[in-house]
């Protein structure tokens, strides 16, 4: 089989096709389709009392795809995620608390780390809906390498709600699409962080995606990325793939913040120009 790389001969006629590309992407796509809020409730309950690494927790995963983690159980036993419309409160056996009222229950093992991830599509427009409630379970017996002890745990619940994206003001920035997501996290002390997870849609292999900096001015926060493109001599094949780059924001972000983009290609020298490509507001 042959394959077809993109080489030195048509350098020129492969950025033609990739700027028309750009143009029409830059019509037909929404960079923020989504704002998430994440907030937990109640607390960890169950037989032994769970200590701080029993937990659930949304994990952007800028490496991949985003997942609801419940993290602390014992590697190849019984892990549970309960899925719900409504938050409950129901006493159980073992001291154990249910927070939720479960639509979807989904019961696995846990992996060698001691984790049970369900991934989730943060863009995806389907998520849009008043809240969703999550809540970790943990069950073992005794056994042979095992304590000698019955575990029967839940973590504390999770309410995730995802909402519409905000209306975008006119933007510069013209190349491979852009999604951008804003991710506020309330703790337990009532603080709230902000992370905003980037992916944009690339159309061949040996792109590159990274974070510059982040800076805070009267009221506006703005993060700063560089989208690097292959050079005249990478042998970049003609696959799609998705870059992500997760901009920690803190527990101080403006009312809006921007996403500014410059685009660069791998050993051509250009002068640093960057171009905003999405607008989020925080207050939602």
């Amino acid at each position: 089989m042959k394959v077809l790389l993109f080489e030195r001969p048509a350098t020129r006629l492969s950025a033609c096709v990739l700027a028309l590309a750009s143009l029409a992407w830059a019509q037909n796509h929404d960079p923020v389709p989504t704002r998430i809020k994440v907030e937990s409730y109640g607390g960890a309950s169950g037989t032994p009392e769970p200590g701080p690494e029993f937990q659930i927790r949304l994990d952007a995963n800028p490496s991949g795809e985003s997942m609801i983690r419940v993290s602390g159980g014992w590697q190849g036993e019984l892990a549970g995620l309960f899925i719900g419309l409504h938050p409950s409160l129901i006493s159980l056996p073992f001291n154990a608390v249910l927070l939720v009222d479960p639509v979807v229950s989904l019961f696995v093992s846990f992996d060698r780390d001691g984790n049970f991830n369900v991934p989730l599509n943060l863009a995806s427009r389907e998520l849009i809906r008043p809240a969703l409630y999550f809540q970790g379970f943990h069950h073992m017996i005794p056994g042979a390498g095992k304590p000698d002890i019955i575990v029967f745990q839940f973590t504390e619940g999770m309410k995730l709600i995802a909402a519409e994206g905000n209306v975008q003001p006119p933007t510069q920035y013209v190349g491979p699409p852009l999604t951008a997501t804003l991710i506020a996290s309330t703790n337990a002390e009532d603080q709230t962080s902000f992370e905003v997870l980037n992916r944009i849609e690339v159309p061949t292999t040996h792109w590159d995606l990274r974070l510059e900096s982040v800076n805070n001015l009267n009221g506006v926060t703005r993060v700063y990325l560089t989208l690097e493109a292959p050079g005249p001599n990478d042998p970049a094949l003609p696959v799609v793939e998705t870059k992500r780059v997760l901009a920690d924001l803190g527990f101080s972000a403006g009312d809006k913040v921007e996403i500014h983009i410059q685009q660069v290609t791998r050993g051509v020298p250009s002068i640093p120009a960057f171009h905003l490509a999405a607008m989020i507001e925080t207050d939602f």
